[in-house]
């Protein structure tokens, strides 16, 4: 028996650019002017991701810290995970402080139980939009129920056509059962002529005092468009994710470039499909490399024009730095600028082994511009921990959208301006994740 799950939002480029707000009383939300302008703000959102889809992330800790890094005002996120205020004086940079829960196990995850996540985003002295913070959660249960499925009327109208769940999976024979999770839970099948390229997608809503549920080929009203692949780079991975009105991707397909390779959108369901093309190596010891696009496809599955970006194997040795002057507690200044005119934005991500905490190891995620500085952050009193530790795991990300605005603070108002709209450009990454061998 299999599962289907409410699929969650990739999240995939760790960028901070977002949304909302919150502190200690109500009054202390309103907006304040000051004679006759309105002072730069810090507004963002806070979410808790579950297997369910995404809840509110209340009274999370919103840290502003001076250039030196230290702390200057600490705050709170209100019930629903919102924040706007006034950004202190003499505060340039922010921190949104939370707990993710993995659980005791995940299979194929890197994290279980407990641990610190802290976002941090430089140089937010002349106000900034931040794209919303989500923290991930598996404590809690997701409701599932087993699922008679009956499409044994399709024996006899369709006997010629193959069926298939979603994502290629096939079905064996016209009756089966199914574990459905999540609170709106639905089924996707798909139904094609063999030897044919195209076919039609049946969504199926489960209702909730349902065990059972019917598909009959009445139901497959969802023609499939074929995804143009010639213009794709040679030997690149292509991966093509169809999103439903609430943002979460329900369709997806993967697999190599190739002309023979058959990728499929269904723009009557899903009008917002994105097509991830990437190249990616590894090197010795356990360094990974990846450069890529992330662009929309129209109605008919044709895309913009793009190129990828080139890789850059030089970026490890900058994580390594990086690493390195944290442990040290140097501040550690980058300059990433010159790469490719499309990127805007740097992304650091460090996990520390934490000694004396409750909690197992901190995730501390850190964005700014191409050319900066991140200082030694401290956190007060929202966070202490009497001993961290580096531990051998990072990365590296440089993303951007074609045309957005170079400086920092355009660039997140841009992008912030544009969150679920087609209308961005197509965004260009390169990413260094490696494990490292610190003495």
């Amino acid at each position: 028996m299999s599962k289907v799950y409410k699929p969650a939002l990739l999240v995939g480029c760790l960028i901070l650019a977002g949304c909302g707000s919150s502190s200690d009383s109500a009054s202390e939300n309103k907006p304040s002017i000051s004679a006759g302008e309105e002072k730069p703000k810090l507004t963002l959102n806070v979410k808790t991701r579950t297997d369910c889809g995404t809840i509110p992330y209340p009274n999370a800790s919103v840290v502003f810290h001076d250039t030196d890094g230290n702390v200057v005002a600490t705050h709170k996120t209100d019930n629903v995970g919102f924040f706007s205020q006034d950004i202190p004086a003499g505060a340039l940079h922010a921190s949104v402080i939370g707990v993710e829960d993995y659980g005791p196990s995940r299979m194929g995850a890197s994290d279980v139980g407990k641990i610190r996540k802290i976002h941090t985003a430089l140089d937010i002295s002349e106000g900034a939009q931040l794209e919303t913070i989500e923290f991930f959660d598996a404590s809690g249960s997701c409701p599932c129920r087993d699922i008679t499925v009956d499409l044994s009327e399709l024996a006899v109208t369709h006997s010629d056509y193959k069926v298939s769940r979603e994502e290629g999976v096939g079905f064996d024979g016209y009756k089966g059962s199914v574990s459905v999770c999540g609170h709106n839970p639905k089924l996707y099948y798909s139904i094609s002529l063999p030897g044919y390229d195209m076919s039609k997608l049946a969504v199926i809503d489960v209702p909730a005092a349902s065990s059972s549920v019917v598909i009959t080929g009445s139901d497959f009203v969802h023609d499939s468009v074929r995804v143009p692949t010639s213009h794709l780079a040679d030997k690149s991975k292509v991966s093509v994710n169809g999103r439903d009105s609430y943002g979460e991707k329900i369709l997806s397909n993967f697999d190599d470039a190739g002309e023979h390779t058959v990728f499929k959108i269904y723009p009557s369901l899903s009008n917002i499909n994105e097509l991830y093309n990437y190249k990616s190596a590894a090197n010795y010891p356990a360094v990974i490399h990846s450069w890529g696009v992330i662009t929309y496809l129209d109605n008919e599955g044709k895309t913009n024009e793009f190129e990828l970006p080139e890789a850059r194997l030089e970026l490890a040795s900058e994580l390594n730095k990086a690493v390195l002057m944290q442990e040290q507690g140097d501040a550690y200044a980058y300059n990433f600028t010159g790469f490719d005119m499309r990127l805007q934005q740097a992304t650091v991500t460090l996990n520390f082994e934490l000694l004396g905490s409750p909690y197992k190891k901190l995730k501390w995620i850190v964005a700014g511009g191409l050319n900066y500085e991140i200082p030694k952050l401290t956190f007060g009193e929202e966070f202490k921990v009497s001993k961290r530790n580096v531990t051998p795991h990072a990365s590296l990300h440089l993303s951007g959208y074609h045309g957005a605005p170079t400086s920092l603070v355009d660039y997140r108002q841009y992008v912030q301006q544009h969150i679920g709209k087609t209308s961005i450009g197509d965004q260009v990454f390169i990413r260094t994740t490696q494990s490292l061998r610190l003495n």
